[in-house]
């Protein structure tokens, strides 16, 4: 039991680290409580950790700041972090909603218009 504990400790502390890498773009850290529609009075889970990267461009530097769709897609186009080009992101987030069922028409126009400007560019 104990070897058990010591290693979901390990493996929970490696995750961790392995998300401060890969979420350090992100300007704050909050911790919140997740509710589900099945259970909108009980937490499903509590004290999650989420990164949000705010609009503060201070604090934030890869904020944009409000921008034609065209000039987002060009930014996640050319953009990459330590996880890889900001572009799979946006096709993965696609993806895993989808998935799930959830419609998200912003994220759906911002896919798109980042494969235009994949296509656009690479027609040159």
């Amino acid at each position: 039991m104990l070897l058990t504990l010591l290693l979901l400790a390990f493996t929970f502390r490696f995750e961790l680290q392995y998300l401060e890498v890969r979420e350090k773009q992100y300007d704050e850290k909050i911790h919140l409580d997740l509710y589900t529609d099945s259970s909108p009075k009980v937490p499903a889970v509590e004290n999650v950790t989420a990164y949000l990267a705010t609009t503060n461009k201070e604090s934030n530097k890869n904020y944009l700041g409000p921008a034609p769709l065209e000039e987002m897609a060009r930014q996640i186009y050319l953009a990459e972090g330590p996880s890889g080009p900001n572009k799979e992101y946006v096709f993965k987030l696609e993806d895993a909603l989808n998935k799930l069922g959830v419609v998200d028409p912003h994220v759906q126009e911002l896919a798109n218009a980042v494969r235009e400007y994949s296509d656009a560019k690479l027609s040159k």
